[in-house]
């Protein structure tokens, strides 16, 4: 089965020893939460089943209810039942919680990329197929020294990636300047990964967005 974005993202996020490398970042567990669910909502606007215009997200109309993705369908859900357009914020706002990151983490513990280890505190999820991530990293790279015919999904996670600040971690051998520029450029292309980055580092965004 073809992993989503989020869950590429994680094994970006987590490190070969099982735990995030987000402790370096101001954000910490919170900004795990919502650039994953940036992440999700940025694959349901590329597989066209959410709309993004004018700075609103709407349901495509006859997009598939579901794809059998749990996390996907779930998210699409939600929107369809809300009755209203809202930005992007106020959904990654909403839909990012601890609950969708173990979900989406034990599919990749199945999937036998990942494992799961129990240690005081909770749980850790060590490499188990060091492949995958270095194949992540690869497409990543290429996509990166080459936007003009990269995948969109590979945009997009770069621009996640940006958005959470952990390009050194997620890009390690590359010039820093070149990365830190060139993911600068393309986070500025993508309003999602923005509207995670302001969800990121304004932890009051929540309540304002609701309040609304």
């Amino acid at each position: 089965m073809t992993r989503t974005i989020a869950e590429d993202f994680l094994l970006i996020a987590y490190g070969a020893d099982g735990r995030p490398v987000y402790p370096a970042i101001s954000g910490g567990m919170p900004a795990l939460r919502g650039t994953v669910a940036g992440a999700l909502l940025s694959e349901l606007v590329l597989d066209r089943r959410l709309e993004l215009a004018q700075g609103l997200i709407t349901v495509v109309p006859g997009a598939a209810a579901s794809t059998g993705t749990p996390a996907l369908d779930a998210f699409h859900l939600t929107v369809a039942s809300e009755g209203a357009p809202h930005p992007p914020e106020w959904w990654i706002s909403s839909v990012q919680s601890d609950g969708v990151n173990r979900r989406l983490l034990g599919q990749l513990v199945r999937a036998g990329v990942l494992g799961r280890e129990w240690r005081f505190g909770g749980a850790i999820y060590p490499e188990r197929d060091p492949s995958a991530r270095a194949v992540i990293r690869a497409h990543l790279a290429a996509a990166l020294y080459d936007p003009a015919t990269a995948p969109p999904r590979a945009t997009a996670l770069l621009a996640l990636i940006a958005a959470a600040r952990i390009g050194e971690a997620a890009l390690p051998g590359l010039d820093p300047d070149i990365r830190e520029d060139r993911l600068g450029a393309i986070l500025r292309t993508d309003p999602i990964a923005r509207a995670a980055r302001t969800v990121l580092d304004d932890p009051l965004i929540s309540a304002v967005l609701f309040a609304a």
